[in-house]
């Protein structure tokens, strides 16, 4: 493994420009004059001199491990690796052609600036499957970041399910990323809550309203079972508070009637069904 291929092998377009620094490799806004294009549209100078490039295609040999190929007798491993990894379009301006993997996945900056060079497309080779692999349980904010900008670059990758906590606030953040589709982490209060949503298989909700709706129904059942013990205690406490429950009672069993969001509470009598407000009246 390269120092700029992450844990799973991938490449970013950041470890890409700090390989052509690091080499002296050189950017240009010339399509005439690149050799490859990056997923954020960024152009690889081939160095060109008096009309004539200075550099060829195997420059970019050291930024993944698979370079030794080249000079082993299986090039075709090292550009299928190049273009899984990497995501880049490998461009031959003299030929006007544009050569990616098979079923290479380009971001929308790279087809439209394919299609405004109008390059012939040729998927020359094949690539093998790179399965991204969560480095640890909870990612950090900076961390989950990467993701979405990777996802960003070039739907597909880092396909999975993640956490990340962010220090600053003390929440929890999920992502659903098992189709490698863009979409905003959702909020949660705890880990084991963001955990259970993405395991669930279900699309994560965003859940802080619904679970102060929980809460806060949980809390109102409560103060409710406690009105109701209240009238076991003796026949007195019972008279005293029948006329109170009137409300509940007149609900019966009319469970969720019109759509209205209503309230339980059990007690030795049966289960009670009432609205919400019907319950908060009675019991302040």
């Amino acid at each position: 493994m390269t120092e700029y291929e992450s844990q799973n092998g991938m490449v970013t377009d950041e470890a890409i420009k700090k390989y052509l620094q690091d080499n002296e490799y050189q950017l240009t806004k010339d399509p005439q004059e690149a050799l490859y294009i990056l997923r954020d549209g960024s152009l690889i100078s081939g160095n060109y001199e008096y009309g004539s490039r200075t550099e060829d295609h195997r420059m970019i040999e050291g930024l993944i491990s698979e370079g030794k190929e080249l000079y082993t007798g299986d090039p075709e491993k090292f550009w299928g690796a190049l273009h899984a990894k990497t995501g880049l379009i490998r461009v031959v301006p003299e030929t006007q052609e544009a050569l990616i993997g098979v079923n290479q996945s380009l971001s929308q900056t790279q087809r439209e600036l394919i299609k405004r060079l109008d390059y012939q497309v040729d998927e020359y080779v094949k690539m093998p499957r790179i399965k991204p692999k969560q480095r640890k349980t909870v990612l950090d904010m900076y961390e989950l970041g990467e993701v979405l900008a990777r996802t960003e670059q070039q739907e597909g990758d880092y396909k999975g399910t993640y956490v990340a906590f962010d220090k600053e606030n003390g929440t929890y953040f999920g992502l659903d990323n098992r189709d490698g589709k863009l979409k905003e982490p959702v909020e949660y209060h705890s880990y084991e809550e963001a955990k259970r949503a993405i395991d669930s298989g279900e699309n994560l909700k965003a859940s802080l309203e619904l679970t102060q709706e929980v809460k806060d129904r949980n809390a109102l059942t409560a103060k409710a079972n406690q009105l109701l013990n209240a009238t076991l205690n003796n026949h007195e406490s019972f008279e005293r508070t029948v006329n109170r429950m009137g409300v509940l009672r007149a609900h019966g069993n009319k469970f969720n009637q019109n759509g209205n969001q209503l309230l339980l509470a059990d007690h030795q009598f049966g289960t009670v069904y009432a609205p919400a407000a019907s319950i908060e009246r009675i019991i302040r």
